[in-house]
């Protein structure tokens, strides 16, 4: 019974000992999984309120895009003008549990692309 129980063990010794070394593990594998583990933390879906600790909501009401100008193709086209535009709204915030808020006016810009080659 000694010498069985002495062979299993020798045998699960080097089983172990066998299985140290299929596991290489590289730096570029410590490096990804640390960046992996940033990945995966908690983030938050809402801001919290400074007042009660409460979810914050926000939403915004834009009006109509209002054409300021024209400038040179900036995407790289031979012929043809951009157009810059630009709009207005107001941000709302709110606390959906002390219902404390506030309103921002905000503005948004963009290009339109009317350049052409030929």
């Amino acid at each position: 019974m000694k010498a069985v129980k002495k062979k299993i063990s020798i045998f699960l010794m080097t089983l172990m000992l066998a299985s140290t070394f299929s596991a290489n593990v590289t730096k570029a594998d410590v490096i990804e999984s640390k960046n992996t583990f940033a990945y995966e933390e908690i983030m938050p879906y809402a801001a919290v309120c400074p007042r009660c600790g409460g979810r914050i909501t926000s939403s915004t009401v834009w009006g109509s895009w209002i054409s300021s100008g024209t400038v040179t193709c900036t995407h790289g086209h031979a012929w043809g003008t951009d157009l810059k535009q630009y709009r207005t709204g107001i941000k709302t915030t709110k606390c959906l549990n002390c219902n404390a808020g506030n309103t921002a006016n905000v503005k948004e810009t963009r290009t339109i692309c009317h350049g052409y080659d030929n």
